[in-house]
């Protein structure tokens, strides 16, 4: 019985923490598959006219298209990389490799939960105890997704702050900050990424209060046994 409650209370730690991380690279995942919302959004932000590398609205949102494709592995090369610095076709290889790993996380993160899940049930005597377990693991997921995102919201009320401390986490240093006139800077504007980290938090902090919302309502359905 000792055993059965240390390795359910592994399990039940394990999704609790996998699930919060889970849901956000979920929702950056999902946004980041949307053309009609990337295309959008990278239109009503962008502000080429301030860039060096003057050229059309139809030119600026092929590049844009391709840039999209490029950095979310669609497109094995940037079909438009004449118009870009060196440097700047540097950073958004950096940016290519950073996302294939915030996917490669996810789908590892899946994983882990799915295999905790299992062995969860695995474990569990009876159908009625896994259940009750799982609801207690998925409700406490659902506070820690709402309490990491409250968190992440509080330290991104500075934008720019939190935007350089990101940059400095992921890229090497001085490697993603370009002149203002940069082409690049001008397609994906700091306005661009301040809005899709909005939506992206505001999508997980949806779903950890959904998730609390209907894991407190089975309560009165779900009892160990």
């Amino acid at each position: 019985i000792k055993q059965y409650f240390s390795i359910s209370w592994l399990c039940l730690l394990i999704v609790t923490a996998s699930v919060p991380i889970l849901v956000i690279l979920a929702d950056f995942a999902f946004l980041l598959s949307s053309d009609s919302y990337l295309y959008s959004l990278a239109a009503s932000t962008a502000t080429t006219e301030n860039a060096v590398q003057q050229m059309t609205r139809e030119t600026a949102t092929a590049a844009s298209k391709d840039v999209i494709a490029y950095v979310r592995g669609a497109e094995s090369e940037l079909q438009y990389a004449s118009y870009f610095r060196p440097e700047e076709l540097s950073h958004l290889a950096a940016v290519r490799s950073v996302v294939s790993a915030s996917f490669a996380l996810m789908y590892f993160l899946a994983v882990v939960i799915a295999a905790s899940i299992v062995w969860l049930f695995v474990i569990s005597r009876k159908t009625a105890t896994f259940i009750f377990a799982l609801r207690q693991a998925f409700f406490w997921s659902g506070i820690a997704t709402v309490a990491l995102i409250v968190l992440i919201l509080v330290a991104s009320l500075s934008f720019d702050l939190a935007f350089t401390a990101f940059h400095k986490l992921l890229f090497r240093s001085g490697q993603w900050q370009f002149p203002s006139d940069y082409l690049l800077v001008n397609l994906f504007t700091t306005d661009f990424f301040a809005r899709m980290a909005r939506d992206i938090l505001l999508g997980s902090l949806f779903f950890g209060v959904s998730l609390i919302a209907s894991t407190a309502a089975a309560k009165k359905f779900i009892r160990p046994s």
